[in-house]
């Protein structure tokens, strides 16, 4: 599952560097359209620790993976957004799903999050 958003409003460096501090995802059921002042995911089923984070800002890109175990996260994925903590938080971004996803327990999945920046 691959997901892209793209940061319009990035003002200076600092917002920019904010994304380094994200090292959590978490995927919920939740269907309502995102929007900039949304703080949490509508409904969360589950958090974990980022697979791996990557960065390249000479060509404006993040990208953020999960890679959620066969027992993980077994629910119908229909939002994603990543997180700088544990439980709580700030989000950095959150996206529905283009197609909810029903996780089975007996897959892996891994859930790739782009964020374009653009200034």
């Amino acid at each position: 599952m691959v997901l892209t958003t793209t940061a319009k409003d990035v003002a200076n460096q600092a917002t920019v560097n904010a994304f380094d501090s994200l090292t959590h995802m978490a995927i919920g059921t939740g269907t309502t359209a995102s929007a900039p002042a949304d703080t949490t995911l509508e409904s969360e089923a589950f958090r974990e620790l980022l697979k791996d984070a990557t960065k390249n800002l000479s060509e404006g890109y993040y990208v953020f993976t999960m890679l959620l175990e066969p027992s993980q996260g077994n629910v119908t994925i229909s939002e994603v957004g990543v997180f700088d903590s544990a439980s709580g938080g700030l989000m950095g971004t959150r996206n529905l799903t283009p197609d909810t996803y029903t996780k089975q327990s007996d897959e892996f999945v891994r859930i790739l999050v782009g964020v374009q920046i653009t200034t």
